[in-house]
């Protein structure tokens, strides 16, 4: 199972993408083992950064709310 192979759910997504897509190609064996090591190391640091950009923008879109909330009067 996924879980338990120590990838991110997004790397085996990423991973299926370029395995089909060389199986389309034809491509032989050594060619899809050195990407699949290439996007492995990519996708260790994508995954990363892609969460830290992703907490990042909630949390502005988040304070941002907050803001305009406080600058908006109520309207009762």
């Amino acid at each position: 199972m996924w879980q338990r192979s120590g990838f991110y759910r997004g790397q085996l997504v990423m991973y299926c993408h370029i395995l089909n897509a060389h199986a389309q190609q034809r491509s032989d064996m050594k060619h899809i083992e050195k990407t699949l090591a290439k996007a492995e190391e990519v996708s260790l640091l994508v995954t990363e950064q892609v969460i830290c950009d992703m907490y990042e923008q909630a949390r502005s879109h988040w304070v941002d709310s907050l803001v305009a909330s406080e600058l908006t009067p109520s309207s009762a």
